[in-house]
């Protein structure tokens, strides 16, 4: 129970898991950044390529970058 007051997990079988008081505000900072900076983009093409770089990156990656199996 120590772990909830100073963060700090001791328990090696613990470690395994996030610990989600650190990882949890990530989930919201990283979209509305990146919805932030996807509207401070003024030029329209600019928009398009970041767009298509943003959801087009990870499908690529998917299809010819990740490991079989």
């Amino acid at each position: 129970m120590r772990h909830v007051w100073s963060g700090w997990v001791a328990d090696v079988r613990a470690q395994r898991v996030a610990y989600p008081r650190y990882y949890l505000p990530i989930a919201a900072i990283v979209p509305l950044a990146g919805v932030s900076f996807f509207a401070a983009i003024g030029d329209s093409r600019w928009r398009v390529t970041l767009l298509i770089f943003l959801v087009g990156g990870p499908m690529l990656f998917l299809g010819f970058g990740a490991s079989i199996g």
